[in-house]
């Protein structure tokens, strides 16, 4: 799976994440919201696991759509 934080910061952008846990969410957007109020660029990448729904579409080899 790509960094995107890493990508983002290569093009001049500050990046946080991966963020994988939901405890780590508000911490990321406090962070990336006042790095947008002093006029910066930032892109925070999220790790969010698909619901459960879509775990056991994939488990049986099909895709639905609006995924």
């Amino acid at each position: 799976m790509p960094d995107i934080a890493k990508l983002a910061e290569a093009q001049g952008a500050v990046g946080i994440g991966p963020v994988t846990k939901a405890s780590d969410v508000k911490a990321a957007l406090e962070k990336g919201v006042a790095i947008l109020k002093k006029g910066g660029v930032c892109v925070i990448d999220f790790h969010v696991d698909p619901p459960a729904e879509r775990q056991a579409i994939s488990a049986l080899g099909h895709r639905e759509t609006g995924y």
